[in-house]
């Protein structure tokens, strides 16, 4: 099992690893991270990335260090690259529960950066400060990784091209009453210092963006309300550390509806008429009861 996972690791990053296999056997290996360019507007520049050792070797079979003795996955039974995947996850949520720290290390301006002298045994590596780059998500790295080319051979010097997806944000407006979508509406967002990022009409689909920063906050303004409808307050919204499509939703409100009442201007006029009216029905009358008595 141990060759097994060694073997999925390998395949994982085969496509990203300038690696120089060594048949003899080493104490100690490197993990070095190579970032790729992401969408316009991002960096590979200071992106901050933290390496926890997860596991030993002992005795040929995978055993969890002491900090995540309480995990209960097996190491040595990992088949495939989607486990392996899924176990990274729980082992990143598992390091942010118990508070488990490891090394950090920062990109320099070529995206690049090297975990030196590292013992053999399994890695998870994270994003600890994204800076300006799009979501990576965490893995696992085993120390040595095999290599099936040559017979024998362990790949002790590994670099990683971690797979990266932009942050983005689905931008809805919408009725306030139906929660259908609103079109017509002039939308911006600005960042913290008021820049605008991004600027649109809304339509019949809601807008993504996806040139937003990590744990950066972002205000949605809405400069222009479509017909009828009043112009939105303005929303504040932070961009979360997944690479999940976060939602935005901004709801406008019809205007008031104007009841028409008709032309005041000739109340007066019916007022005297009508106070006139009364007088004369009066005098009528008392000139009735003269001529009786």
């Amino acid at each position: 099992m141990l060759k097994k996972l060694l073997i999925i690791t390998a395949i994982i990053f085969s496509a990203g690893t300038g690696i120089g296999s060594v048949s003899a056997y080493r104490e100690t290996g490197s993990i070095a991270v190579s970032l790729e360019e992401g969408v316009k507007g991002t960096s590979v520049k200071d992106v901050e990335f933290e390496l926890i050792q997860v596991g030993n070797i002992v005795d040929g079979v995978y055993e969890y260090t002491e900090d995540f003795s309480d995990e209960k996955t097996d190491l040595n039974k990992i088949k495939t690259s989607d486990e392996l995947g899924k176990l990274a996850v729980k082992l990143d949520s598992y390091a942010d529960e118990n508070d488990i720290k490891g090394d950090f290390l920062k990109t320099d301006s070529k995206g690049y950066l090297k975990f030196s002298d590292l013992e053999v045994g399994i890695y998870l590596l994270r994003v600890s400060n994204y800076a300006k780059y799009e979501y990576v998500e965490a893995t696992l790295i085993t120390v040595p990784t095999y290599n099936e080319d040559v017979q024998n051979s362990m790949n002790f010097d590994i670099t990683v091209i971690p797979k990266h997806t932009p942050f983005k944000v689905s931008v809805s407006k919408q009725d306030i009453t139906d929660h259908k979508e609103l079109e017509g509406a002039h939308l911006q967002v600005t960042d913290e210092k008021g820049n605008i990022v991004d600027e649109w009409v809304s339509g019949k689909e809601p807008h993504m963006i996806q040139n937003l920063f990590c744990n950066h906050t972002y205000t949605l303004t809405e400069t222009i309300a479509p017909k009828n409808y009043k112009v939105a307050q303005s929303i504040n919204f932070k961009v979360e550390e997944s690479g999940k499509i976060q939602k935005v939703v901004m709801y406008d409100e019809l205007l008031p509806v104007k009841v028409k009442t008709g032309d005041n201007t000739n109340i007066a006029v019916y007022c005297i008429i009508g106070g006139l009216s009364l007088i004369l029905i009066g005098f009528a009358m008392f000139n009735k009861r003269k001529k009786e008595n």
